[in-house]
């Protein structure tokens, strides 16, 4: 029976949301990882799970926490020809990272598993839990456009995280809808995403230069924090991984659907201009940059584009008393280390000279008139 006698909210006690990773995936809710094929979401969740296997700083620069254990439900890379070589080369701890047999994981479906899983994280005492992708482990009979089904599903999976107190990271492939919000362009029901408290998103960068960004789709825990940027590289041993670069002002719908219209050249010349004078002097913070670039009435977009026009390179440096670590930018050529060209030069006469015309051949008869000797060819 239901209990009907409500509860006068001065009887709830208030509590702090817990972060396994600060402003991106919490503590006992649901996060979900939207992106296509071919832009790392996978190996995005290998790297977050070997920095917190070691404890070390998160790829937005946050503070490492004590150890943590992950658990992966993976169903499209193979386990030891993919998975444990990308743990490797992100520098992860493997007594603290765990797989579900591949028996297991063969047969592991939500929610007819739900009991599985929860023994799983209870035995490993892991805190990130990751089910890549979710339509994979959905059990016969679950349609993912039902919101109903989805909602009944992530309801249960949500009270397993909330019961263990863990972060579960659902991962998506996106729908093949173009021109929607990006909060509409994940796999299925929008109840998915809807149940969720944190949502991010893996996209190309716009500036489509092999550079990816991991922008917040929706939180319903604090202020979205700013989206970073991001490559695959190779390691030597040619396995994949993640290469964090600096956070940038963009939002997952910009990132899905970037900015058509011509874009003011006038705007980002003066903004160049701007940025080589703010940076002639040396490296400066890039957190100071942008704040006099939003004083000087540039807007972080104008000065993103300023900053690729001017080449100014972007390096997260620690400080040598403190240990603090800060994205520094400089210009990586100024362009006033240019050759000076002639019309620069103090003292360059800018008149142009008469030409003098050769001299003129001399026939031997002409030579044999006045007596002056003849030309050679003559």
């Amino acid at each position: 029976m239901i209990p009907t006698t409500p509860i006068p909210a001065i009887a709830i006690r208030p509590e702090v949301v817990a972060w396994l990773w600060p402003a991106f995936i919490p503590l006992g809710k649901l996060t979900i990882l939207d992106g296509d094929p071919n832009l790392g979401k996978s190996l995005i969740t290998v790297d977050i799970a070997a920095r917190l296997s070691r404890g070390q700083m998160l790829p937005d620069g946050a503070p490492g926490r004590a150890a943590a254990r992950a658990l992966i439900i993976q169903a499209e890379d193979g386990t030891a020809n993919t998975l444990v070589p990308r743990l490797l080369a992100a520098g992860a701890d493997l007594n603290h990272v765990f797989f579900l047999p591949d028996d297991a994981t063969r047969l592991f479906r939500l929610p007819r598993n739900l009991r599985t899983l929860e023994r799983a994280i209870r035995s490993t005492g892991a805190e990130l839990i990751v089910i890549d992708p979710l339509v994979a482990f959905l059990q016969a009979g679950y349609y993912t456009g039902s919101d109903q089904m989805m909602r009944r599903v992530l309801a249960r999976l949500t009270a397993v995280a909330e019961r263990l107190g863990v972060a579960i990271v659902l991962v998506r492939h996106l729908n093949k809808t173009a021109g929607q919000r990006a909060l509409y362009r994940g796999g299925g029901s929008i109840g998915i995403v809807g149940l969720a408290r944190s949502a991010l998103l893996a996209a190309n960068h716009p500036a489509d230069d092999g550079r990816k960004v991991l922008a917040t789709l929706k939180t319903n825990l604090g202020p979205a924090p700013r989206a970073l940027t991001y490559r695959i590289v190779g390691t030597e041993s040619g396995t994949a991984r993640i290469e964090w670069l600096e956070p940038i002002a963009l939002t997952a719908d910009e990132a899905l659907s970037p900015d058509d219209e011509p874009k003011s050249e006038l705007a980002i010349v003066v903004a160049s201009e701007w940025l080589v004078a703010t940076l002639k002097d040396g490296p400066r913070p890039a957190t100071e940059v942008i704040a006099a670039a939003l004083a000087a009435d540039i807007s972080e977009k104008t000065l993103q584009r300023a900053k690729e026009q001017v080449r100014v390179e972007s390096k997260l440096v620690a400080d040598k008393q403190t240990g603090v670590k800060r994205w520094l930018w400089k210009l990586w050529k100024p362009p006033f280390d240019m050759p000076e060209m002639p019309w620069e030069t103090e003292g360059w006469d800018p008149t142009p000279k008469a030409e003098t015309a050769p001299p003129k051949k001399r026939t031997r008869r002409e030579a044999k008139q006045d007596g002056t000797p003849a030309s050679p060819s003559a």
